[in-house]
């Protein structure tokens, strides 16, 4: 994003200048979030129009209904955490507040460390994906390359289901007690979908 540069006229005093400033920083959030609302809204209305009335079938309510029971089932299975929550614990495990508390979990999940789905306009993470230390397991990076290319709401469900692999077990129950486990589980999943 580029600065935003107003100049000021020399008339205002220095305290009212700084006042000005002040005001205008506090504004640029809410107007970079209510840019975001709109093209979501805009995205919405072009679904919306291309669709042209077309009714959804039978199968597609059934579809709905599954994805969204999915959806509910993939919330409840976890803490779903944001990159600033991450940080702040990494700083209270480390004792040194972060600068920036969001830095460190978007640079992991940039390098596909972790993964993250997107919640409120945030990327939200599994609490299942880090360790003790707030760190992310070191076989995530394994299971997301060998799940790729995939989407993450995708991954997440897939860590959410029971598996016949892991014992009938959800994989985020067995990652940090047997991380090769679920590994081979992602990996077993994968060949059975080549065939």
């Amino acid at each position: 994003m580029s600065d935003l540069v107003i100049e000021f006229a020399d008339e205002l005093a220095p305290g009212t200048k700084k006042q000005v400033e002040a005001a205008l920083a506090g504004l640029v959030p809410a107007v970079v979030e209510n840019l975001r609302e709109h093209r979501k809204i805009n995205r919405a209305r072009l679904i919306e129009y291309f669709l042209n009335g077309a009714a959804p079938s039978s199968i597609d309510f059934k579809r709905a209904r599954q994805n969204a029971n999915a959806l509910k089932a993939v919330y409840a299975g976890t803490q779903w955490l944001t990159a600033a929550e991450i940080g702040a614990q990494l700083g209270e495990l480390t004792g040194k507040k972060p600068a920036n508390p969001s830095a460190q979990a978007s640079r992991w999940k940039t390098l596909g460390d972790v993964f993250a789905i997107e919640h409120d306009g945030k990327d939200r993470y599994p609490r299942y994906a880090f360790g003790i230390d707030w760190r992310p397991l070191p076989v995530l990076k394994d299971i997301i390359a060998t799940f790729a290319p995939t989407d993450p709401m995708r991954l997440a469900a897939w860590f959410e289901s029971t598996s016949a692999f892991l014992g009938g077990r959800r994989p985020r129950e067995v990652i940090a007690e047997d991380g090769v486990k679920v590994l081979e589980a992602v990996q077993d999943l994968r060949l059975q979908q080549a065939r």
